[in-house]
């Protein structure tokens, strides 16, 4: 597989090594830290792999089922004991997560600073969705992931 990545004279085709997929597993979260900040995705080999697999299909699918765990556990406080969210934050930022969930189920390939930003919201263990003391709620973190992806 080629990916194009950026050069001396412009973006350039670049084949994927096995390194480089290793090293794209082993450094997700710093690199959708980067990308997530504005990175260019196409900034070298590992970012671009990355954003490849954060923009695919079944990662969007994924996440969405993800987002849908939550919804339905925190409705009802006894159908997961093992959930991890923030109850509260989630049922205040219900109409929120519903818009991103659809957003994901969408057609068309978005874009994967977006992509990296709703990952990193669903998945941070210290972010809004897990701690109900977070800086800043899951209502605005996710209203700032939708607004991403409308100018997007």
């Amino acid at each position: 597989m080629e990916l194009l990545v950026s050069g001396p004279y412009g973006l350039v085709a670049r084949h994927v090594r096995v390194r480089d997929r290793i090293a794209a597993a082993l450094h997700a979260d710093a690199i959708d830290v980067r990308l997530a900040r504005g990175a260019a995705p196409e900034s070298d080999i590992v970012s671009a792999l990355r954003s490849r697999w954060l923009t695919g299909r079944r990662h969007r699918e994924a996440l969405a089922c993800g987002i849908e765990r939550a919804i339905d556990s925190s409705g009802n406080a006894r159908s997961n004991p093992f959930a991890y969210w923030s109850r509260t934050q989630v049922l205040d930022a219900m109409p929120e997560m519903y818009a991103l969930r659809e957003r994901l189920d969408t057609d068309g390939v978005p874009p994967a600073q977006v992509m990296a930003s709703a990952r990193l919201l669903l998945t941070d263990g210290s972010g809004p969705l897990y701690n109900g003391n977070a800086t800043r709620t899951l209502r605005d973190s996710l209203r700032a992931v939708l607004d991403a992806f409308d100018t997007a």
